[in-house]
């Protein structure tokens, strides 16, 4: 199971998939829901990685913030004290998650050194 798990929008896959990629240069084991097999429950897929990670990185994104999912995936971090929420295009966290410090990743250019990775 994976260290990581990423919680997005599906039309945010190629902005978040960098910052995917670049935990995994650093180390860290990512799920994300592209790795989901034909056949398998993805819900059973997505509960088991879930409750498997150490922590859960949701993706804020004014798409991302409307999400049923996205909504429930930060939940489940939040209530397990392991939720790390960013922002990505001028987006603000939904209001029950507001009171959690958000890392804005609009400026991010990949690089590992940058201050919003970091």
């Amino acid at each position: 199971m994976a260290d990581i798990f990423v919680s997005y929008s599906r039309a945010d896959q190629q902005k978040v998939l960098p910052i995917a990629e670049a935990l995994r240069a650093r180390g860290w084991s990512v799920f994300m829901d592209v790795r989901i097999s034909t056949g398998e429950r993805w819900d059973q897929v997505i509960e088991t990685n879930l409750e498997a990670a150490k922590c859960v990185l949701v993706v804020w994104s004014p798409v991302s913030v409307g999400r049923h999912w996205v909504r429930i995936e930060a939940n489940y971090g939040m209530n397990n004290n392991i939720l790390v929420p960013l922002t990505i295009d001028g987006a603000e966290p939904p209001i029950a998650f507001s009171l959690i410090q958000a890392e804005d990743f609009s400026g991010w250019d990949g690089d590992v050194d940058h201050p919003a990775f970091v």
